[in-house]
C-alpha cells in the first residue's frame, strides 16, 4: 500500500504521511496483532541548515 500527501508543502506532506502511517500500523496491531514483515518506510529528507548571521 502506498500513501501520498498533496498539500503543496513537502514538509507538511511528510508529517501527515508519517502520522497517518503510524496510526495505520497501530490499528493493524490492535486488530490483528503484530503482523510480521509490515514496516513503514519514509523518504523524508534531512532538514536544511541556514547559515548563521552575525548581529551588528
Amino acid at each position: 500500500m502506498g500513501l501520498s500527501g498533496h498539500t503543496g508543502d513537502p514538509d507538511l506532506d511528510c508529517l501527515v504521511i508519517t502520522y497517518g502511517g503510524a496510526a495505520l500500523l497501530r490499528l493493524l496491531d490492535m486488530l490483528a496483532g503484530s503482523p510480521p514483515g509490515v514496516t513503514l518506510h519514509l523518504a523524508w529528507k534531512a532538514p536544511g541548515f541556514r547559515k548563521a548571521t552575525q548581529a551588528s
